[in-house]
């Protein structure tokens, strides 16, 4: 049985129903608690070095369910990290309201940030979505541009999720948000007010 779209497919009679919308949120139950026991496995600093069968008893989800949607825990991080950042953004908040949820969640990354796996999955999943933020405000600006701003911005944001919030040197999400926006700003060579870095804004609010 295969689903595509609005429609879902039996492969033994070649028939086709529409797909119930039971089973669109059982799926995004599923989906939902691989991530959320990645992000705790991960947290517990056990990095990537984890089964796919210890996974799934954690999240209380079978293995053929975890193949179904990730050929990997390292793919399944990469959505977990995806939807953490997408739930962040969802209810139209600064970018520095994204940065202080991202501060809030340091026992996930942090000094799991120092495995190479975790850290290249981390960075370009956050680097993918700064391209999105950068280009809601911006879709004229020139590829290149942005994705050379977001590399740069990304890892800055990566290095300083590493730090120990505690460290008097560290910057508050919401100076580091504005450090952020004035480099990227910098870099793709627009005014300030016509980037936010925000979901809906086109005034910078950071």
């Amino acid at each position: 049985m295969t689903t595509s779209g609005d429609t879902t497919t039996d492969l033994r009679c070649g028939s086709a129903r529409p797909a119930r919308a039971g089973d669109a949120v059982r799926v995004r139950r599923s989906i939902g608690a691989l991530a959320d026991a990645l992000l705790e496995l991960v947290s517990e600093g056990r990095g990537l070095d984890v089964t796919v069968s210890a996974l799934c008893e954690r999240a209380g989800v079978s293995r053929p369910t975890f193949y179904q949607h990730f050929t990997s825990v390292e793919d399944l991080l990469s959505q977990a990290v995806r939807m953490r950042l997408d739930d962040l953004d969802a209810d139209g908040g600064t970018f520095a309201d994204v940065l202080r949820g991202l501060a809030a969640d340091h026992a996930t990354y942090g000094a799991n940030l120092g495995d190479t796996r975790v850290m290249s999955r981390v960075y370009a999943t956050v680097c993918a979505w700064m391209v999105e933020r950068i280009r809601a405000d911006r879709p004229d600006l020139d590829r290149d541009d942005v994705e050379f701003a977001a590399g740069g911005a990304t890892r800055l944001l990566v290095l300083w999720l590493r730090e120990d919030a505690a460290d008097a040197e560290h910057l508050a999400p919401e100076a580091m948000a504005r450090r952020l926006h004035r480099l990227v700003v910098r870099a793709v060579g627009v005014q300030a007010c016509e980037l936010s870095l925000s979901t809906p804004g086109p005034a910078a609010r950071v």
